[in-house]
């Protein structure tokens, strides 16, 4: 299928509307900022935000590499990100954009930039374990062990109350 021009057309369709951020409509970077693209009104033009979305679904499919990628990073924050503007999304969709995720997150961490990334990460939690937080600790279970080892604890059923409970259940058991 050729998305590009499905992509244009759906671009030059809506090049009538005003450059700007009125109620129900979203602008929208022609050439993405990413791949070059500026602010001008020229590179803009104003979307609903079904087709925003589209237009980044598009984009996707016709890029190819790590500007894909990007794009993809782009519409996963769209529909899933802290400020998503409502879009509802398939299942499949949703699995879709995950796995190209994690994808990008995978080749970035071989770049020397997630490779640093990764070493701060493992210095912050080895100064995290040698200063004695909880940093890997599971809280219930620290505060467990110190309790009884402050000797503060006591078996949660006696032995006499253990006894009653297996009491009962074998005249359960007798009974049906």
């Amino acid at each position: 299928m050729e998305y590009n021009i499905i992509y244009n057309s759906l671009v030059e369709a809506r090049q009538h509307r005003p450059k700007q951020t009125a109620k129900g409509f979203e602008l929208h970077h022609i050439v993405p900022k990413s791949f070059g693209g500026t602010d001008s009104t020229d590179n803009l033009v104003s979307l609903t935000p079904k087709e925003h979305f589209i237009a980044h679904r598009l984009l996707v499919k016709i890029n190819k590499g790590e500007r894909a990628t990007k794009m993809a990073l782009a519409l996963h924050r769209m529909a899933t990100g802290a400020h998503k503007s409502g879009y509802w999304i398939t299942a499949r969709t949703y699995t879709y954009l995950r796995r190209l995720r994690s994808n990008a997150y995978q080749d970035w961490l071989q770049t020397p930039r997630g490779m640093a990334f990764r070493q701060r990460q493992r210095e912050r939690g080895l100064a995290h374990k040698q200063n004695g937080s909880m940093y890997g600790n599971h809280h219930w279970d620290t505060s467990k062990r110190q309790k009884v080892h402050e000797g503060k604890t006591k078996p949660k059923w006696s032995a006499e109350r253990r006894a009653r409970f297996e009491q009962t259940i074998k005249a359960r058991q007798d009974k049906a």
